[in-house]
């Protein structure tokens, strides 16, 4: 869950390489959704990791703020 989280930034940027390619004057468009799309990765990142990582949890399943 967490690496299919980390490549949708990579994803962004390849399609706005392609786009900017393919459509030159979509570029600026391209541009605009892949940076919304990096800062979404960005923040999505560190909260999957830590609602899907075993040590964040307690013995009963529940996600634990003590760590």
């Amino acid at each position: 869950m967490t690496t299919l989280a980390i490549m949708v930034q990579h994803f962004a940027s390849g399609g706005k390489t392609l786009v900017g390619m393919i459509y030159p004057d979509y570029g600026t468009y391209a541009l605009f959704i892949r940076n919304r799309l990096i800062d979404i990765g960005m923040i999505s990142v560190p909260w999957l990791f830590y609602f899907s990582h075993p040590m964040f949890h307690d013995r009963s399943g529940r996600v634990s703020s003590n760590t």
